[in-house]
């Protein structure tokens, strides 16, 4: 037991001795510069005994110096603009007082170089902003984009990368409308300046650009009903009004269609004369009075609505299941509806009275009705056939499978009326209408 206090105090003295030839290693280090290594042979004197006052200071001397080195390498790169590796140089700065900390030993930020990281912040996002905004100059929108993305991850409240995001969808169309409008394609010019105009409707002259476009490439429509023998004036009419509303709905900057409505202002006196439907000699003339620059007649040139008669035919059946039921009579009743339109249209040059576009747009509609009736309830009747009305004779026969039984309610319960000619005509209106402004979309005189 008398040696354990000795053996303690040989570890303690040899502990001693190791702690002091790591001091001496690490102060020869500091003679030669190696701060790095004499903080690595410092912190092995530490450990090796905590209580050796020399490797404590040391670590303490050793640390700042490399603190401040480390520093130094983030100013430098800041003022380089290299601020990915500056943000990295910073965060290795910070993580080294960090295990300096391990060792009972505080690093304090120089004053100098506390706003350090700020500093970088604020360069690395003004860098980034011109960057990002050069690039879209340079028209490299993906590499801008990129930035923009950066920008935002540094700073998502940045004010400058929403309005860069904003440039990045308002450069490509603004270059792209400049080159079609050097070109001429004014058209195209102005769907491109329209989108920027969405966007910001004072980025540059882009304002100006697309009302400039849309003059250059305006012109004027007028629709002119042509009348048809045969055909109602009623219906000719409400096939005008129609299509000119499907034509509105094209929504087409460029095209101006002149209202019919507005005759009264257009035309002379013996023009009213003409009427609501004008004939084909008149076609020119009334355009040219509105003062439109292409005429688009329509013209229905066959309207034909037939009507089938109504036809009841008296069945024979039963009133019940079996043969021995009663006897009955009901009704089957048919009636069809046939429609044909055919609707002619041409646009031409009221000057020239040349033909861009002239079609055919047909129309046709076919509908019937085949249907039961029975004056008693229905559910009980059966189809059949039988020769006296009293009598049960082995001829009588009856049809009472659950397909005939199924297709005989069927009649009963089907649709009795045919729908009117005012619904008709709708519908036909309305298909009419729709196909002619799908054959105007996009037209383009030019």
């Amino acid at each position: 037991m008398r040696l354990l206090p000795v053996i303690i105090i040989a570890v303690l003295i040899s502990a001693c001795n190791v702690s002091k030839r790591l001091v001496n290693d690490a102060t020869e280090y500091q003679a030669a510069g190696m701060e790095e290594l004499a903080f690595e042979k410092y912190r092995e004197a530490y450990v090796s005994n905590p209580s050796y006052v020399e490797a404590h200071i040391g670590l303490k001397s050793s640390g700042e110096k490399i603190l401040r080195t480390r520093l130094n390498l983030v100013r430098n790169a800041v003022n380089h603009g290299n601020f990915r590796e500056a943000k990295d140089l910073w965060e290795n700065a910070i993580y080294f007082t960090e295990v300096a900390s391990r060792y009972r030993v505080k690093l304090t930020i120089p004053t100098e170089f506390q706003q350090l990281e700020q500093q970088l912040h604020e360069k690395w996002i003004l860098n980034l902003e011109d960057e990002a905004h050069q690039l879209l100059l340079d028209e490299k929108y993906e590499s801008a984009q990129s930035k923009i993305a950066e920008l935002k991850r540094l700073n998502p409240d940045n004010q400058k990368a929403t309005y860069l995001s904003l440039l990045a969808r308002i450069y490509p169309d603004y270059n792209k409308g400049m080159k079609a409008y050097e070109l001429e394609l004014y058209r195209e010019a102005y769907f491109y300046f329209d989108e920027v105009v969405g966007i910001d409707a004072d980025f540059k002259d882009a304002l100006k650009l697309r009302d400039e476009c849309l003059v250059k490439e305006r012109f004027t429509l007028a629709y002119i009903p042509v009348h048809h023998e045969g055909v109602q004036t009623a219906f000719e009419l409400s096939l005008a009004a129609r299509s000119k509303q499907a034509i509105l709905d094209l929504e087409d900057p460029f095209l101006v269609l002149l209202n019919r409505d507005n005759m009264e202002q257009l035309l002379s006196e013996q023009q009213k004369n003409m009427g609501a439907i004008f004939n084909e000699d008149q076609v020119i003339e009334a355009g040219n009075l509105i003062g439109a620059q292409f005429i688009l007649t329509g013209e229905v040139v066959n309207y034909k609505v037939e009507l089938t008669p109504k036809t009841v035919e008296s069945k024979k059946g039963y009133a019940g299941s079996n043969r021995l039921s009663n006897k009955i009579n009901y009704r089957e009743t048919r009636q069809k509806l046939t429609v044909n339109i055919q609707f002619r249209f041409e646009l031409m040059n009221a000057e020239t009275g040349q033909v861009y576009l002239a079609d055919n747009i047909g129309y046709h509609f076919s509908d019937e009705v085949h249907y039961a009736d029975y004056d008693g309830n229905y559910l009980e009747v059966y189809a059949g056939d039988w020769k006296l009305p009293v009598l049960i004779t082995p001829m009588d026969e009856i049809y009472n499978s659950p397909q005939e039984k199924h297709k005989l309610e069927s009649l009963f319960e089907a649709r009795k009326n045919l729908p009117s000619l005012g619904d008709m005509q709708q519908r036909a209106l309305y298909k009419i209408a729709i196909e002619l402004r799908d054959r105007l979309k996009g037209f383009n005189p030019r």
